[in-house]
């Protein structure tokens, strides 16, 4: 018999036949693969931009505001949702229930609006009666009025930027602070000085007693110049004070 014939690269045409067909199966797989990744790449982007928009979202969320109401005196004001409210009021018989009522922002600035029935205030020396006579009055200027809208009363309400220059018996020092008043002493237009001023902020009067108003935090201690309004503090606490409303 004779012998079957081999061509020189050893297979026959059955084999090469079985060998292009896995080529092709190894080469299909290949393509799906790569195009299965191609599609996981772009799910994941999809996926993390979906992330960030609801991230977004719940970030406006948190930065929403909160409204603190005291129908007693009659007074409320609007707070981020961030913010810490912190309420002690007691009834100590003087007729309405006092204390502090205060909101801590998370860096640590402070804003008070503390209802109270009052005091009697201190009294203060005018320089200009006896120059010889050292100064007991502090001396109030103001850089900044504005007249705010929120109040729903008769009574104007006013947000202050303003200097107090201590009494003389106390040094002289002059300090930087924001605050509101119904502007029962304190001038409508900036660049005034009045004396006879007790404390670094006033009492607003409500329909019960009064609310006082005072900024503290972090930056108190640059308040030495009028740098002070530029501060953090002040203008974390600046929208807080105007979203004051007086109901009376």
């Amino acid at each position: 018999m004779g012998k079957l014939k081999h061509n020189q690269s050893g297979f026959g045409a059955v084999e090469i036949l079985i060998i292009l067909a896995l080529v092709t199966v190894i080469g299909g797989i290949g393509v799906y693969v790569w195009n299965k990744n191609q599609t996981k790449e772009v799910v994941t982007s999809k996926s993390t931009q979906i992330v960030s928009k609801n991230a977004a979202e719940s970030s406006a969320t948190n930065s929403s505001t909160k409204e603190y109401v005291n129908e007693e005196y009659g007074f409320s004001f609007s707070y981020p949702s961030t913010w810490k409210l912190s309420v002690d009021l007691k009834d100590v018989g003087r007729g309405a229930k006092e204390g502090t009522v205060a909101v801590t922002s998370p860096n640590g600035t402070i804003v008070h609006f503390d209802p109270n029935m009052g005091g009697k205030g201190g009294d203060c020396v005018d320089p200009a009666t006896d120059t010889r006579t050292p100064q007991t009055c502090q001396t109030f200027t103001s850089y900044k009025v504005e007249k705010l809208d929120s109040s729903s009363g008769a009574q104007p309400i006013y947000y202050n930027q303003a200097s107090l220059r201590a009494s003389t018996s106390s040094g002289g020092q002059t300090k930087y602070y924001v605050f509101i008043t119904n502007n029962d002493y304190f001038p409508t237009t900036p660049n005034t000085l009045i004396g006879a001023i007790i404390q670094p902020y006033d009492e607003i009067t409500t329909k019960k007693g009064y609310v006082t108003i005072k900024v503290e935090g972090n930056d108190d201690a640059k308040n030495g110049s009028a740098a002070f309004f530029a501060t953090q503090e002040v203008q974390e606490a600046e929208p807080i004070l105007k979203s004051f409303k007086l109901d009376n």
